[in-house]
């Protein structure tokens, strides 16, 4: 979009803002390569267990498969602000006031399956899923007379090896039928995705401009830990209950719109900002402003990323063979 402009004085302008960028991006250059490092340890440990599983699996006593729901509520965080202080122009000239749902509910739901092949009460097996997070809308109100309507949605799938331990939970040396189980689980989020979509309108000139972002997350990282207690309804089947706390890094989000939708930044304030075809136009305006001429460079901090810390009630049915 940028390299269509035909004015050099604009081109090396706009450059100037992506060089800033690039320079920010190295300041913040760990929280980059961290998932890069752990997606390389991670691969390698998988690679270790499909070599080292399949021969002990065949002597293992025990197999358990199950489904788990979670119910979670995520900590707020750089991008759940970012959404509460959502803005569609850079001007500091132009006041805005949004109204929306927060980011809050994070659910997930997953299949597993695990074998006590390490040893006695000690269970390795891996569980796939996803987080279910719900519709997201916001308005947002500008000093102008637009009024920005757009829904947000997501979705991120997950892989998980996970390690627990499973011993007898006894009351006063009696077996109640009850055990309690404590583990964790490291993986990655394949596929994430975010579609921004909705429609701007500006008064008393009526203008009607259409958003339809989709954004393409970097591979992720996910880790969780978690505690609970189970009991055996009849033979083979039991159910689980417990506590566990779960973090995952999506990283920067990459634009895969067929219509040219735009990324997404954080803006100076925190709101995040998507620079769709007709924003970049306004934003070379701004820039060329010669009054402003280029603090507007300092207004836009990094492109958006995504990382979430989820705290999570879960429930699990699950039968033994």
């Amino acid at each position: 979009m940028v390299r269509s402009i035909k004015n050099p004085a604009r081109v090396s302008r706009i450059d100037l803002i992506h060089g800033q960028k690039h320079n920010q991006s190295k300041l913040c250059g760990s929280n980059e390569r961290f998932p890069m490092r752990t997606l390389t340890l991670f691969r390698l440990i998988v690679l270790l267990i499909l070599f080292w599983a399949p021969s002990q699996w065949l002597w293992a006593e025990n197999y358990e498969v199950g489904v788990t729901y979670a119910v979670g509520s995520r900590v707020p965080n750089r991008f759940s602000k970012g959404i509460d202080r959502f803005r569609t122009t850079l001007s500091p000239y132009i006041l805005n006031a949004v109204d929306g749902d927060s980011f809050r509910r994070m659910d997930s739901a997953e299949a597993w399956f695990r074998t006590d092949a390490i040893a006695e009460n000690h269970y390795l097996g891996f569980s796939a899923g996803g987080f279910i997070i719900p519709r997201l809308h916001t308005r947002e109100y500008r000093s102008d007379g637009t009024v920005t309507d757009l829904n947000w949605d997501f979705d991120l799938p997950y892989f998980l090896i996970t390690y627990h331990y499973i011993d007898s939970l006894r009351f006063w040396r009696m077996d109640a039928g009850w055990s309690w189980e404590a583990g964790a689980a490291f993986g990655f989020i394949p596929a994430s995705v975010w579609k921004v979509k909705g429609y701007s309108a500006g008064f008393p000139q009526f203008q009607l401009a259409e958003y339809n972002i989709r954004q393409q997350g970097r591979t992720g990282n996910i880790a969780r830990v978690e505690l609970g207690v189970r009991r055996w309804l009849w033979d083979g089947l039991f159910f689980r209950f417990g506590l566990r706390g779960t973090y995952e890094y999506v990283g920067y989000w990459e634009d895969t719109s067929s219509n040219g939708g735009g990324l997404l930044y954080y803006h100076l304030n925190g709101g995040l900002v998507p620079l769709t075809t007709f924003n970049v136009l306004a934003a070379q305006n701004i820039l060329l402003d010669r009054q402003l001429g280029l603090t507007q460079a300092a207004l836009l901090r990094r492109r958006a990323d995504m990382g979430s810390t989820v705290g999570e009630v879960q429930l699990s049915i699950g039968f033994r063979f």
